[in-house]
């Protein structure tokens, strides 16, 4: 079966002059994937020669040596690399490749050159190895610049890694963790992917992974830092020093965390929503490799730790007493400090409700099997011809031939586990934290217009019923929708409030009930890309549309990084009809716009300019305004580095939808002035228009007028019918 020829053409003009640059194309003849495809150009040489070769054991490796023979040439440029060869920069262990990748539909997506390094620790030893894609400017490419991964709201990747997989022989382990990652919006990080099939000089390797890395780039793209910490499990500084985290351990150690102000300092150390579901996932998932994290901090004085995690092929078996093991151990050290943490009883309630709400939710066994029907599915189009190549799997775990047989039972193990898994976590957090056991709540929202929150986690559907700990208080908060206000719970008084704090005694039932009301306080215009000309910083518009002033101090405006938090001060008010710009740079807004006068910050980070989630919070951090702005269509679109900015068409619209805004109709908006959109005479082609309508012929000019935008239609329709009115 031919899969795909690669040639590499080179040309020589004449002796004394440069030869051309090699040039590399593939073709596919007869071939059926129903997969994208990568494939990689290289010197074979750099691959599999028996000395020098990056995939080959190499001369250092003896007969008596043990597997995974850490002297083998494939652990060149790792941190356990043993053997006697001088690794001394990246040229010494990365070689040059070429890479073309195609979608399912075969266009061709990339066609790049590249350097190839081995990647991975116990699994380099296995026959199919993993690989780290990475660009520079010695290849001709420092960066790429394509939408690769749906789940990313960025296109921009210094490189990629080709994932083997390791001891997981159904390929859904990792899979699955990160689809519930994705689905119940957990606040740590692990990296997005693609199932591809990958080439290799025209030879077929199988299934791999497409990842994004987990480095830098990955920081930067999702939280905006450069200048970090980076640490990988066992302490190997990737960027930056361990300094910081070393003095973090210490402090630790050398303090009593059960102490609430020990507690609070150490809050301001470390991002506190991260850490719980970084140990979230370790704990549910009975991690095998509970090293395989890297952790981040930006270098600055007020710089968090934050975790990425990765890499869930190993799973200990379903009734593993993980937590139990986590919570024995009271020191804190670089990999673990959860069972240090767990003795403050503030942190243990978060966290055991958090593992609650997860498995109430998202880690339901019909949803977590729906997860493994997910996977499975991505790759079953290839898994026959995947296991024929790798049909041999030397391992120091699990069955070393690799067949349909062995893929069936790693896919029903995990199907086991996770069907099981919450009951002997329920238990387990008993038999830790809860003896009085557990108890069911049932939430309600009757008709609807909002939702309920239970402790951190929203419920998006009108009924839930969820098991929780008698002995840890769980919190319940109402949460109207715009234009609604709480009107009380069924099952209780009037005096009862909008956020209750209940120990269960035993099974309950509440339902939230809402009544119609005008939200004073609304996002009302939005500069998230200014142009390059005009350097205000991002900056977001509030509005009182209500009769009366509103006092939002202690109210919070947040976008979708959980780390970033503006806290409005001490009276903030905003009057009946009044603005009030919120700035992220207040220098550099009032240098562009010295004549407005309502404007506080800074609020010192940036608004994505790729689209996010914005919001407004009261004191209490319930929910007054938010909303999810996009550069692409059905938003409008000349607010992205265009010279415009979104404003609302009318106060009283939803400005949760695309349609309710529009670009401003004049260059760099209206902060602290009513919306260009709302009146049609602001600009010269809105004029013109009204002109032609109420003529009833086109009016001509030497020059072209855009045409009229869609969402200014109905205002200059109504000017319309008012200026008919006047010439009668």
């Amino acid at each position: 079966r031919l899969y795909e020829i690669a040639e590499n053409i080179s040309f020589a003009l004449e002796n004394g002059k440069r030869s051309s640059n090699i040039l590399t194309k593939t073709y596919f003849i007869h071939s059926d994937f129903q997969m994208p495809i990568i494939s990689l150009t290289i010197d074979p040489n750099a691959l599999f020669d028996p000395a020098d070769g990056l995939y080959t054991l190499g001369p250092d490796v003896l007969p008596d040596d043990a597997w995974p023979y850490w002297k083998a040439n494939y652990y060149q440029g790792s941190y356990y690399y043993a053997g006697s060869k001088t690794v001394e920069t990246w040229e010494d262990y990365e070689k040059a490749v070429h890479l073309e990748y195609f979608d399912q539909d075969r266009n061709l997506i990339l066609d790049i050159n590249a350097g190839l390094e081995m990647t991975g620790v116990w699994s380099r030893a296995f026959p199919k190895k993993s690989f780290n894609i990475k660009t520079r400017n010695e290849y001709g490419l420092n960066e790429i610049n394509y939408p690769l991964f749906n789940d990313n709201d960025y296109d921009t990747y210094d490189g990629l890694t080709l994932r083997a997989g390791a001891e997981d022989r159904s390929r859904t382990h990792n899979e699955i963790f990160y689809m519930a990652c994705q689905d119940a919006h957990l606040r740590t990080d692990m990296q997005a992917y693609q199932p591809v099939v990958l080439l290799i000089n025209g030879a077929y390797w199988g299934i791999y992974s497409m990842m994004e890395r987990k480095d830098n780039d990955l920081i930067k793209n999702r939280y905006g830092y450069e200048d970090i910490d980076l640490i990988a499990d066992w302490g190997l500084v990737k960027d930056g020093s361990r300094d910081e985290h070393q003095a973090l351990i210490d402090f630790m150690n050398d303090n009593n965390v059960k102490n609430p102000e020990i507690y609070e300092q150490i809050q301001e150390k470390i991002n506190i929503d991260n850490f719980v579901d970084h140990c979230l996932m370790q704990v549910y998932s009975s991690h095998g490799d509970p090293n395989n994290i890297r952790y981040w901090r930006p270098r600055t004085s007020e710089g968090k730790w934050h975790w990425i995690i990765y890499d869930f092929d190993w799973l200990k078996p379903v009734d593993d007493t993980t937590l139990s093991n986590y919570a024995s151990v009271t020191q804190a050290d670089a990999i673990v400090q959860l069972g240090y943490m767990l003795q403050n009883t503030d942190f243990r309630n978060l966290f055991v409700n958090r593992l609650a709400d997860f498995l109430n939710t998202t880690g339901q066994p019909d949803n977590m099997l729906e997860y493994v029907d997910r996977a499975e599915q991505d790759i079953a189009t290839e898994i026959d011809a995947d296991i024929e190549r790798w049909h041999t799997w030397e391992t120091n775990s699990g069955p070393l031939e690799y067949n349909k047989w062995s893929y069936n039972w790693e896919l029903n193990w995990i199907k086991t586990f996770v069907s099981h898994r919450p009951d002997y976590l329920f238990q387990e957090i008993v038999d830790l934290y809860s003896p009085s056991g557990t108890a069911t709540i049932t939430l309600s929202t009757g008709e609807g217009k909002g939702c309920i929150r239970i402790n951190t986690t929203d419920i998006q559907t009108n009924m839930f019923s969820g098991v929780y700990f008698k002995d840890i208080p769980i919190t319940v908060t109402a949460i109207p929708d715009l234009d609604y206000t709480f009107a009380g719970w069924s099952e209780m008084d009037s005096s009862n409030p909008q956020i209750l704090d209940l120990y269960l005694t035993d099974d309950l039932s509440l339902t939230a009930n809402f009544v119609p009301v005008l939200q004073a306080i609304i996002i009302n215009e939005i500069n998230y890309n200014s142009v390059e000309t005009f350097l205000s910083g991002d900056w977001i518009e509030l509005y009182n549309r209500s009769a009366h002033s509103v006092d939002i101090s202690g109210w919070h405006f947040k976008d979708s990084d959980t780390g970033h938090d503006f806290v409005f001060p001490e009276n903030t008010l905003i009057h009946s009809g009044e603005y009030l710009v919120i700035a992220e740079d207040l220098v550099a807004f009032h240098s562009t716009y010295p004549e407005v006068s309502t404007v506080m910050g800074s609020f010192a980070f940036g608004l994505s300019g790729g689209g996010e989630t914005i919001q407004l919070l009261n004191s209490d951090r319930l929910p007054v305004d938010c909303l999810t702005y996009d550069d692409t269509y059905p938003w409008p679109t000349g607010a992205d580095g265009q010279g415009f900015t979104l404003e609302l068409i009318h106060p009283d619209k939803n400005n949760a939808k695309p349609d309710s805004w529009g670009d401003s109709t004049i260059n760099n908006g209206t902060p602290g002035q009513p919306n260009s959109i709302l009146n049609p005479f602001e600009s010269i082609q809105n004029v013109i228009c009204i002109l032609q309508l109420i003529s009833g012929r086109a009016v001509h000019f030497s020059v072209p007028i855009p045409d009229i935008d869609t969402n200014n239609r109905i205002g200059l329709v109504e000017a319309v019918h008012g200026l008919k009115e006047l010439m009668k």
